[in-house]
């Protein structure tokens, strides 16, 4: 019988696609399965938004957000990274290049719209 496969041989595929299984980081386990002819990925990240300057795209910092409606607030204990914020002293939020992004109001920063672009998953809540 050609083409049969017998016990042996069915475990190398699976020791196979066992190893490409990988840990990027502690907080996020990025898993891809290979078969033939199918491919699928599986990330468990949490729902983060990527707040961008809408004049030169650089990103401002990743934020929480919650619920479906605009980005209107941006609450300081939901931003988890900053990557280039400029936060003066008079309360003024900008971009490395100028851009004025929001106001500080105390617990949040009030976001001044058309001035920033956003991309990634609103958290229901």
């Amino acid at each position: 019988m050609t083409g049969a496969r017998g016990p042996e041989d069915s475990l190398a595929p699976a020791t196979e696609y066992a190893a490409n299984w990988r840990s990027l980081s502690a907080e996020s386990l990025v898993v891809t399965i290979f078969s033939p002819g199918l491919a699928l990925s599986f990330s468990p990240e949490k729902p983060m938004l990527t707040i961008r300057c809408a004049a030169c795209s650089k990103k401002i910092w990743r934020y929480d957000k919650i619920g479906q409606g605009e980005v209107l607030r941006c609450h300081k204990d939901r931003i988890k990274k900053i990557y280039r914020a400029v936060i003066a002293d008079n309360g003024r939020v900008s971009c490395p290049c100028g851009k004025r992004i929001g106001i500080d109001k105390g617990s949040f920063y009030k976001m001044i719209a058309k001035s920033f672009t956003y991309k990634g998953t609103k958290r229901n809540g």
